[in-house]
Formats: structure tokens, C-alpha cells, sequence
């Protein structure tokens, strides 16, 4: 499997929660791998790590044709890293920054998803979930709508690819995610996550292994009927 964004938040629950199953794991990171003391021995065994700059479509090729070459074909493929960008005023809003999120949120996605889901198709099994965020539910803010767009159609993405490998056992999910503990936050230090919290029914944020769960559980053979879903795992919201 390859997970994108590994190294820390969910794709680090994520890692670690296949690898605890038996799973040969791609991690991608893009600038800081995985603090490596955080694994068991055992665990270090089955991981492989590979560096990529998501913005650039030749790395993100490159990347996953390094992992194929590592484990063979892709199984089952996360798309979870993210990028996101803050204004400080809605005039400050900059075309280029809009673009550089879509690559990494949008068509990084897309690249990855179209290139393994045909050996996918012709295995008869794959799974392919991408992490989408509760922002696209209630609009976000306008000061960061480059992420809420990306995420809005990574979810039109999602019911897209479904279609293609429904037949095959190639089941398309997309996990829209609420507040959840992770780095995140740190970009935009003004949030009183304190406040956001308590707007949430089960007024507390999300831990990361609460949505590695339920990834797992839709990349396993567990799932079988579920396919171009939207799973909302956002504490009530």
C-alpha cells in the first residue's frame, strides 16, 4: 500500500495501523520521514519511505514508479497529504498559492489514483480512500478556500474513480474528516481550537488513530458493498 503525507497526523496513524496488521507500507514524505523510534523492529521491516515534492507532477510520477519497482503493484493507495494556506485578508488571496494547494490536494490525488487503479481492475481487488475534510460541509473559511475547494472535489473525484472500479472489487471511498488533533493547526496559530472544539456534539477533537480505523476498515476485506462514499467521521458535526 502507499500512503502520501505519512510521516505525521493521519497518514502516521495510517502507517502504523497496516503495518500492525501485516501490511507492506509505502510512507511518502515530503520534507521530515518518520521518527523511526516510533515503529517496533518488526514494524521497520515492512516499511519503505520515499521523498516527494507532491507540487511537482514528474516527482509524483517518479515516486510511485520507485515504490512499484520496491513492492510491486499497489493494492491499496491513501491519499492523504495536504497542503493548506492562510490569508490574513481576503485581498491577500493569491492565484499561485491557490494552485499550488490543488496540486498537492486535487491532482496529485488524481495522478496516483488513475495510474494504479487499471492494475487494480485487472487484479479483481484494490482499494483507494482519500482524506477530505468537514470544511467542505459548512464552506470553510474564506481566508483558506483554496483547501475547502480541494477537498470539495476530491470528493467529486472519489464518485468518478468509483464507477471505474466498482465491477472489480476496486472500492473508491472518501473519509471527510472533522477537527482532528494534527499539525495542521499550526499554520493558522489565530484559531482557538479551544472554542471549535466545543461546536462539536461530542465536544472534543478528533484523535489521528480514531480516523485510521476507519480507513483501514474501508481498505479491508471487511468492506465489500462500499464504494463512492462519503464517510463522515467528524464527532457529530
Amino acid at each position: 500500500m502507499l500512503v502520501t503525507g505519512g510521516s505525521k497526523g493521519i497518514g502516521l496513524a495510517v502507517v502504523k495501523r497496516f503495518l500492525k496488521e501485516g501490511h507492506r507500507v509505502i510512507s511518502h514524505f515530503h520534507t521530515n520521514p518518520i521518527d523511526k523510534n516510533s515503529l517496533t523492529g518488526e514494524n521497520r521491516d515492512r516499511l519503505f519511505e520515499v521523498q516527494c515534492d507532491l507540487v511537482c507532477v514528474k516527482q509524483t510520477n517518479i515516486m510511485l514508479v520507485k515504490s512499484i519497482e520496491k513492492f510491486g503493484a499497489i493494492d491499496i493507495l491513501i491519499n492523504n497529504a495536504a497542503t493548506y494556506t492562510i490569508a490574513d485578508h481576503y485581498c491577500n488571496l493569491k492565484s499561485g498559492d491557490f494552485l499550488d494547494v490543488l496540486k498537492v490536494n486535487l491532482i496529485a490525488p488524481f495522478e496516483l489514483s488513475k495510474k494504479v487503479i487499471g492494475e487494480m481492475i485487472e487484479n479483481g481487488w484494490g482499494r483507494i480512500v482519500n482524506i477530505s475534510s468537514i470544511s467542505v460541509e459548512h464552506g470553510g473559511s474564506p481566508l483558506s478556500v483554496s483547501y475547502t475547494c480541494s477537498k470539495s472535489a476530491i470528493e467529486a473525484l472519489t464518485k468518478s474513480f468509483a464507477k471505474l472500479g466498482a465491477e472489480s472489487n476496486v472500492l473508491v471511498n472518501s473519509v471527510r474528516v472533522g477537527l482532528t488533533k494534527t499539525q495542521v493547526h499550526d499554520k493558522n496559530p489565530g484559531k482557538d481550537l479551544k472554542k471549535r472544539a466545543e461546536q462539536i456534539p461530542v465536544k472534543r477533537m478528533a484523535d489521528p488513530t480514531e480516523i485510521a480505523e476507519v480507513v483501514y476498515f474501508y481498505c479491508s476485506d471487511a468492506n465489500t458493498y462500499s464504494t463512492g462514499s462519503i464517510i463522515k467521521v467528524a464527532g457529530g458535526e
